[in-house]
């Protein structure tokens, strides 16, 4: 175990712990508005966000329409409460006003090459709050 445990902590040294991550979506909680959605883009992110705030309403995995199924498996086995909440920002962005996006070590790019381009094409980055390893960034849509 203990071996296991050094190998791991030298390979991922830059990943987040566990308190990050919980600081990061305790800010976006906390600074949410009536009208804004959440975007995660890694199973971590989505996990904690399904442990921690069982309940909440309008989050998203920002996912390319081929790994759907993966995801929507995923969220039905976390009990999510609407496990259609995942794919492309484009399915779904459009209805909000401001777009919060966790982006952290564990961020596929894959998720990140389906959420961001239509993100930068249809809103504006209205702000970027980094945290040690992550990052949370805000658009407002209409940009």
């Amino acid at each position: 175990m203990l071996s296991i445990a050094v190998g791991l902590w030298t390979i991922y040294p830059s990943t987040p712990s566990p308190r990050n991550l919980d600081t990061a979506l305790a800010y976006i909680f906390t600074q949410r508005q009536p009208g804004d959605a959440v975007i995660v883009l890694d199973w971590q992110s989505f996990d904690s966000t399904a442990l921690y705030y069982p309940n909440v309403a309008d989050v998203y995995v920002g996912a390319p329409a081929t790994e759907i199924d993966y995801w929507q498996r995923r969220m039905a086995l976390m009990r999510w409460i609407t496990p259609s909440q995942v794919g492309p920002a484009e399915w779904y962005a459009e209805r909000y006003q401001r777009i919060w996006v966790l982006q952290t070590p564990y961020t596929y790019p894959k998720n990140w090459d389906a959420t961001a381009p239509w993100l930068k094409q249809h809103a504006h980055l209205s702000m970027e709050h980094d945290l040690p390893s992550i990052r949370v960034l805000l658009y407002e849509m209409g940009g």
